[in-house]
């Protein structure tokens, strides 16, 4: 079984993707805010898979994967965006992270649903 961390802001989104994530066999933890996200990093859970809004309240996804990173997580981490974002503008390249648009939730699923034992996912696959 596959464990996530969902932190996103929108409540209605969250649900929703929670529910369809859970669906396909994932353990999900779902937070409303990078603050809780980074509560949760710090507490003794391991988590297979971060799937993290770029901006949201408290602290920014980017904040959050880079103090996953710190913390020595090298599992998948996913930013979920509804902006136009490329992997320049935030130097995102040595976190190893992908970026996914929050319309495109089949590639999600597909992302967060491959081996959770294989390598981080390459930043370059954005």
């Amino acid at each position: 079984m596959t464990r996530l961390l969902l932190a996103e802001d929108d409540h209605d989104l969250r649900d929703l993707t929670a529910l369809m994530l859970g669906r396909q066999g994932c353990e999900v933890t779902a937070v409303a805010d990078g603050g809780a996200a980074r509560d949760v990093l710090h507490g003794d859970r391991e988590f297979d898979v971060l799937v993290l809004d770029l901006d949201m309240p408290v602290c920014t996804g980017i904040e959050v994967a880079r103090e996953a990173r710190g913390l020595g997580y090298t599992g998948r981490i996913i930013l979920w965006t509804g902006w136009d974002v490329t992997m320049g503008e935030h130097d995102l390249g040595e976190l190893g992270v992908r970026v996914l648009g929050k319309q495109d939730v089949a590639t999600l699923r597909a992302v967060v649903m491959q081996s959770a034992a294989g390598p981080p996912v390459d930043a370059a696959a954005g």
